[in-house]
């Protein structure tokens, strides 16, 4: 089995070892925490306003994250990265360029295989992980793939913006780790922030 290393960031090695292992119940850290290597700077109350945007009935509200001061620059982005994924949009622009191009990449996946989830490490099926691969190769910002992880996964918008920051890294890893067609598989070993991704 190949496995390939798609990110360290000294700066997120508390905060990716207990978001990505505990997930379900994870906490936030402080504020301003330096998600992925070369990602903006979001603060957890960033990601936390963009994620109450989300409500009962799985529509992105726009308008919660804006009241709580989020730029409508990442409101549209992770409108658009919500979008992608299916999710409804209100109070938002999304950027039907970039939901087409991850909706193609999905659709080209002859059938979806593999599992989607959180179960310590983060699984993404073939039509996520092409969806995703999508996304990143047609250069979407943090935010968008943050709600894309969070719409396929359920995973806060915290967690999936620290997950997000790694994906994000490199295409080229990506694509080698769903090359055989079934879906990825993300992984971390606490107390490092060091993640990597190999085919289910």
């Amino acid at each position: 089995m190949q496995f390939h290393k798609i990110g360290t960031t000294v700066g997120a090695a508390v905060t990716a070892a207990t978001v990505v292992l505990g997930m379900m119940t994870a906490a936030p850290a402080a504020a301003d925490t330096i998600y992925g290597s070369g990602t903006p700077t979001l603060s957890d109350r960033t990601w936390a306003a963009l994620g109450d945007g989300i409500g009962t009935g799985g529509v992105f509200d726009g308008d919660v994250p804006r009241r709580a001061g989020v730029s409508e620059a990442l409101i549209d982005d992770f409108a658009t990265g919500w979008s992608a994924e299916g999710g409804s949009v209100t109070g938002a622009a999304v950027d039907t360029a970039v939901v087409e191009r991850a909706r193609t990449a999905q659709a080209s996946v002859r059938s979806c295989v593999g599992k989607t989830g959180i179960q310590i490490n983060l699984y993404l099926n073939s039509c996520k992980a092409a969806s995703v691969l999508g996304l990143v190769t047609s250069g979407a910002g943090i935010a968008v793939i943050a709600a894309a992880v969070t719409a396929a996964t359920g995973v806060g918008a915290l967690a999936a913006g620290v997950i997000a920051g790694v994906l994000g890294v490199s295409a080229g890893v990506l694509t080698s780790c769903t090359a055989r067609g079934r879906g990825i598989a993300a992984h971390n070993i606490p107390p490092s922030a060091v993640m990597w991704c190999n085919n289910q």
